[in-house]
C-alpha cells in the first residue's frame, strides 16, 4: 500500500520546522528541526490529545 498524502510545512531560518498532512485517520501534525547541515531531519508527533494517535513517537530522516 502506497499513500501519497497532502500537505504543507513550513521551516523558519533556524532550522525548525513544522508539517502537517492529511493521513487515513484525520490530520496529522510533526514539529522537525533540520541539522547536520541540511543532512538529518530530526522529528516529534505534535497530534493533539484525542486525535487518534497510537503512541508518542519521533525520528530522524538522513539524507541518502
Amino acid at each position: 500500500l502506497q499513500v501519497h498524502p497532502n500537505g504543507t510545512y513550513t521551516v523558519d531560518a533556524n532550522g525548525h520546522g513544522t508539517m502537517t498532512w492529511t493521513g487515513m485517520n484525520g490530520p496529522k501534525h510533526r514539529d522537525f528541526y533540520i541539522v547536520n547541515g541540511g543532512a538529518e531531519l530530526k522529528w516529534i508527533i505534535t497530534d493533539p490529545p484525542g486525535t487518534n494517535v497510537i503512541a508518542s513517537n519521533s525520528g530522524t530522516m538522513t539524507r541518502q
